[in-house]
């Protein structure tokens, strides 16, 4: 071995030294001997265990030596080394020719001690020694002398008895001491103490920003990237030496926050420290994740220098997968304060509870006892044990239904009320709402209505299906509780609201399912497609209904009164007519609209005839955008009265989302006024001079026919009860059927 005592690097060498057995050995050693060689020192698993002087005057094989110290080894692999300790000016050499293990009587050489890693604070745990020989068999310790130790007595105190207990916030580390026949065994374990089950924090995951992939580049984790826009583009995410500068600005919505895709190992409940880089051009800002604030992080800093991690104050919940993370600046500084994250870490903390499910059968006759079957889910996907939680239990309407402190719901009347159960474990409260529908009998069978079993291409008709009691007697049922299949779409289609369209000869069959009292039931009915002769209709011919939408800078305060003055010079939409007849309605209405750079807005004013018995009043605004004819949106505005009309507009139909709406009713007539954002459209702004198709429909149940501003062709009606929504259908978008509206200037 050509070692160098003068160079720390070069002074020795290390062997990989396999041992069949397990024990307490001695060690024989053997080298060559020379002029060139020098004293060295010899370890296993560094541990120093003796001498050898590889030099001699005479070159020749080196005597057997027994070294110094004993030693105890486990079976399998360890670490020899020698290493050249000669003062010598010359370059010592060692040379080894044989190493010897020795079997000895195996020894105590070993202590094991369990203990908790956790504790809370005023919990106690006791710690378990266990000692073992030199050849990893047990040795009793009832004749050791045993003491304990705690590095923190403020943090853990530990008895002569192993017992420890916790008293504050902090770590300590506990050593154990053992001595028997005259060895000497020590083993330190570390404790850590929270102040409650919530701060227990049981594995971290780091997120360096300067890892993050940028522009489709993968990210470490391969799935920790940039989404949305380019990092070059406004506001750009520039790499650093610390992580990331983002060039947001707080006063621009657009450009305020940047998103990245989190990728999370495992699912759990989680809090978030988050570390940045301080400079004068940093600010404060928000960390979301999945779109909750979870905290604040201040870049702000008179020097430039390494932020502190900052521990977020939520919690969140989060399944394993990609999550989404956003950085949000919020300063109301003048100037354009920028973000610097280096690195972000997700603390898993102990699972709680995350869902709760209830079940039992939710359809059930009058006079029925059931049992709620509760489970919960750990936020780490673990099914929660329930034994120590609190379960609490609310009928909605306890004229209906009823439900025991345990559990056990019984039916009194029909009717439909819903049983919220709240269960309770370790502080954390879930809440689940399951919905009950009781029917008045006991359901024994189905049975699908329609107008016709034979069907002719292009027409439609509504499914309906009751129940049948045990008497015979009909049973309304809510159509949410009927699941209905058809077997053959492509020769007639059935769309949610349970509207069949035949398209193509042949047939098909219905089948209605439901669940009553936990049992399914079902029945099926087939429909025959055919063809015949289609006699055109002669068509009206409309071409005065057109209006402008005019643009507006006054303020529109939504109260439904129509009394500001931007609704003053606008010309109205009126002349409505009734859809059939295309005959003046007898109850007119009218449209005013207006257009800004944000929003639209409509105001409407219904007349009534003051001896008013309708049950309920809507009005559908449906809107056809500049050059769209496949999709259409519609804005159903209920005026008053709780029935609804349920609108089946063929064609691609778009539900208006985001709208706010006030109505005012008086004895003679009602007002309204609709705002519908402009985003809400799917448009950025209104261009002048752009023409909208546009057409409202004006519904009265039970008093009037229903009347519309454009004339419609062909529409159908059904009325499932005389209590419940009413079903309408049209081809207006098909037919075109709407009047011209003009953007003006």
């Amino acid at each position: 071995l050509q070692t160098n005592p003068t160079n720390a690097v070069n002074n020795q060498r290390s062997f990989q030294l396999p041992v069949e057995e397990a024990g307490t050995y001695k060690v024989k050693f053997r080298g060559y001997q020379s002029t060139g060689g020098g004293l060295s020192e010899i370890f296993i698993n560094g541990e120093l265990i003796g001498h050898y002087d590889f030099y001699s005057a005479v070159k020749g094989n080196g005597p057997t030596v027994e070294l110094d110290t004993k030693i105890n080894l486990a079976a399998g692999t360890h670490q020899l080394t020698f290493k050249t300790i000669s003062d010598s000016n010359l370059t010592p050499y060692m040379y080894p020719s044989e190493l010897i293990l020795v079997p000895m009587e195996p020894e105590f050489a070993y202590i094991d001690v369990e203990a908790p890693t956790r504790l809370l604070s005023g919990e106690t745990g006791q710690l378990s020694v266990t000692g073992f020989l030199s050849n990893m068999e047990p040795v009793s310790l009832d004749k050791a002398v045993i003491q304990y130790k705690s590095s923190d007595e403020s943090v853990i105190q530990v008895s002569q008895t192993g017992e420890v207990t916790a008293l504050s916030a902090g770590t300590a580390e506990i050593t154990t001491i053992v001595l028997l026949n005259s060895v000497i065994k020590e083993h330190v374990h570390s404790i850590e103490v929270f102040q409650t089950a919530g701060d227990i924090v049981v594995k971290e995951f780091s997120y360096d920003f300067r890892n993050v992939g940028l522009d489709g580049a993968p990210g470490n984790p391969i799935e920790w990237t940039l989404l949305g826009k380019p990092s070059t583009v406004v506001p750009k995410v520039i790499k650093a030496s610390y992580g990331l500068q983002l060039q947001t600005n707080p006063s621009n919505a657009v450009n305020n926050q940047r998103s990245f895709q989190l990728p999370v190992e495992e699912a759990g409940t989680y809090k978030v420290k988050l570390r940045g880089y301080l400079t004068t051009g940093g600010e404060l800002s928000e960390l979301i994740l999945n779109n909750q604030l979870m905290g604040l992080y201040n870049y702000y800093s008179i020097e430039k220098k390494d932020g502190p991690f900052v521990i977020m104050e939520n919690k969140i919940n989060l399944s394993q997968g990609n999550q989404v993370l956003t950085l949000k600046t919020i300063s109301d500084s003048i100037y354009t304060p920028y973000m610097y994250p280096s690195e972000l870490v997700l603390l898993q903390m102990l699972p709680e509870l995350a869902t709760v499910s209830v079940t039992s059968p939710t359809v059930l006759p009058v006079g029925n006892t059931i049992q709620l079957n509760i489970t919960g889910t750990l936020s780490n996907m673990e099914t929660a044990d329930l034994e120590t939680a609190t379960i609490q239990f609310e009928s909605s309407d306890e004229s209906i239904l009823v439900v025991s402190p345990g559990g056990e719901v019984t039916t009194l009347a029909p009717g439909s009320a819903d049983i919220k159960t709240t269960v309770t474990l370790d502080g954390v409260s879930v809440e689940h709402v399951l919905s009950y529908y009781i029917i008045d009998g006991n359901l024994t069978g189905l049975e699908i209505f329609v107008d016709t079993t034979k069907l002719y291409m292009g027409r439609q008709m509504y499914v309906i299906v009751n129940g049948v009691s045990d008497t015979g007697k009909t049973i309304e049922l809510n159509s949410g509780l009927i699941r209905l299949e058809n077997s053959n779409p492509s020769v007639a289609s059935l769309n949610n609201l349970g509207v069949l369209t035949a398209h193509e000869i042949g047939e098909t069959v219905l089948t209605a399912k439901m669940l009553f009292a936990g049992n399914e039931i079902m029945v099926s009915k087939t429909i025959y497609v055919t063809q015949r002769e289609m006699i055109p209709l002669e068509i009206p011919i409309v071409t005065n209904k057109w209006g402008i939408m005019e643009s507006t800078s006054n303020p529109i305060t939504l109260d439904g009164s129509l009394q500001d003055e931007a609704w003053g010079n606008v010309s109205a939409l009126s002349d409505f007519v009734t859809i059939y007849e295309n005959d003046p309605a007898e109850l007119q209405t009218q449209v005013k609209v207006l257009y800004d750079q944000n929003n639209l807005y409509f105001g409407i004013k219904g007349d009534l005839n003051g001896m008013d018995d309708t049950q309920s009043e809507m009005i559908e605004l449906i809107l056809r955008l500049p050059g769209q004819f496949e999709e259409f949106y519609l804005l159903p505005l209920q005026i008053y009265g709780r029935r609804s009309v349920s609108p089946g507009h063929e064609g691609k139909r778009i539900l208006v989302q985001d709208y706010v709406a006030e109505v005012d009713v008086h004895d003679r007539y009602w007002t309204a006024e609709v705002v519908i954002p402009v985003y809400s459209l799917n448009l950025s702004q209104i261009i002048s001079g752009e023409e909208w198709g546009f057409n409202v429909i004006r519904h009265r149940v039970h008093e009037a026919p229903v009347s519309s501003w454009f004339p419609l062709k062909t529409s159908s009606f059904w009325e499932a009860s005389s209590g419940g929504n009413m079903m309408y259908h049209t081809n207006l978008n098909s037919e075109s059927r709407y009047g011209r509206l003009y953007a003006g200037s």
